[in-house]
């Protein structure tokens, strides 16, 4: 089993998509953060969603940043990569001819595909979590590191 993820593993790190992947979750939420400070201390005209309170509350300290990065990257593009990395373990190997290969194997299916879903998971966690470490570097870098105040909070 061990064989089989690490070579899930590899496969899945040298596709052109998770390169892709990766830099854009890298950038992103740069450009976040980085419009995050430009629009200032406008005042609130209503019109925001959940997530314009948390870009109001990331201007105080750069600690709140991975919060309103992953609020406005969970909308559609977190959904997306899950999706692009769970439904390409198998189809990716069917369109690159691999899967004939895979299958001839004296390997079990079930743990064939315990391995892929295995394999997926742990990149779908860990876009997640760059993503929000992205948006912590880049919010540090530009807001600095300050204690959080929460408004309307006694304690």
């Amino acid at each position: 089993m061990i064989a089989l993820v690490r070579t899930e593993f590899v496969k899945a790190a040298r596709r052109m998509r998770t390169l892709v992947v990766v830099l854009l979750l890298v950038g992103l939420p740069a450009l976040i953060v980085t419009a995050i400070h430009g629009r200032g201390n406008r005042p609130d005209d209503g019109s925001g969603g959940p997530a314009d309170g948390l870009f109001r509350l990331a201007r105080q300290s750069g600690l709140l940043v991975p919060a309103a990065v992953l609020a406005a990257l969970s909308a559609f593009l977190l959904v997306v990569i899950a999706g692009s990395f769970a439904g390409d373990s198998v189809a990716g190997d069917a369109g690159w001819g691999n899967l004939r290969y895979l299958l001839m194997r004296p390997v079990p299916r079930g743990r064939l595909l315990a391995a892929k879903a295995f394999v997926a998971g742990v990149l779908i966690w860990a876009s997640t979590i760059l993503a929000a470490v992205a948006g912590l570097g880049a919010g540090v870098l530009l807001f600095g590191w300050h204690p959080v105040r929460v408004p309307f909070f006694v304690g």
